[in-house]
């Protein structure tokens, strides 16, 4: 389970049991229990880190399905007609983000 740091109350500490100097000790979060430490102590050990950060709008996420779907809608193989135009300006000038929606003009009432 990979939860981001914007998440912070997924990483809230509940309760923890601590283990001795270098031994594993778990942490119980909103989630459930993690256990940290070593899984070994040879000499040899292989250290792995992995970190990934990607940020995207909302605004993006909501537009991608549809910028897929409707990739062709402005096709060079078609001039758009009078009423084709006018609808795509009513959209695009009425499409806002007000109050945590989205809200689009609609072309034609």
């Amino acid at each position: 389970l990979l939860i981001g740091c914007d998440v912070s109350a997924a990483h809230w500490v509940v309760d923890q049991r601590l283990g001795g100097r270098k031994n594993p000790y778990a942490v119980k979060a909103l989630l459930g229990w993690t256990v940290f430490g070593p899984a070994s102590y040879s000499e040899y050990r292989k250290r792995v880190d992995n970190h990934t950060s990607k940020i995207q709008t909302l605004e993006y996420e909501i537009r991608k399905p549809y910028d897929v779907e409707f990739s062709d809608a402005y096709s060079s193989d078609k001039s758009l007609s009078v009423d084709d135009k006018v609808a795509i300006k009513i959209v695009e000038g009425g499409t806002r983000f007000d109050n945590g929606h989205f809200v689009v003009s609609i072309p034609w009432k």
